[in-house]
């Protein structure tokens, strides 16, 4: 039975599995828990698929509630089919996917990365993938938009790439109307 995995979001403990992922949908309070892992593990399970986790913060509560299995990043990737991004941007989720990650996963699985460009080392990632040692990779989330042209996962026929649009949709759009704004705004 195939695998997904929802790696993690250090620093922000409630963010994990509370939502279904960003590609698939904004997501709000999923489970309890806020962020777009859990709407994610809750659509992998209703396909049949074990849902691996790494998180900081895994209880055996979280775990239940979330029908997910807690386990290293390097489990994680070892055993996954897809490995799904579902983490903010800090110092520790900065290049979390490397060379040394990506070699880590079995060549018939795909990366998914809907967090932010700069968790997965994109030339690591491109050379991985030319060199077939992942099955493919998909993202809609890029260090600069539009891609410049020479982009290194531009042109590769295991790559699926597409625009940053999800925050333009209607229901985020009026999610994000409900926002406290920030200070100076």
């Amino acid at each position: 039975m195939p695998l997904i995995v929802i790696p993690y979001n250090l620093g922000y403990p409630k963010v994990l599995p509370e939502g279904l992922t960003h590609g698939l949908g904004e997501v709000k309070h999923f489970n309890d828990i806020p962020g777009g892992g859990g709407r994610m593990a809750a659509l992998a399970r209703a396909f049949g698929m074990r849902v691996l986790c790494t998180t900081a913060h895994p209880t055996p509560e979280r775990a239940r509630r979330l029908g997910t299995e807690f386990v290293p990043l390097e489990t994680l990737l070892h055993d996954a089919d897809f490995v799904s991004l579902h983490a903010a941007l800090d110092g520790q989720t900065r290049s979390l996917i490397g060379a040394k990650e990506l070699a880590l996963m079995k060549p018939t699985a795909y990366l998914v990365n809907t967090a932010r460009a700069e968790v997965v080392d994109t030339a690591a990632l491109a050379q991985a993938l030319r060199e077939h040692r992942i099955a493919g990779a998909s993202t809609d989330v890029w260090d600069h938009e539009p891609p410049a042209p020479d982009h290194p996962l531009l042109g590769l026929t295991n790559a699926v790439l597409a625009p940053h649009l999800g925050w333009n949709a209607d229901t985020a759009k009026w999610r994000m109307k409900d926002r406290p704004q920030p200070s100076g705004s």
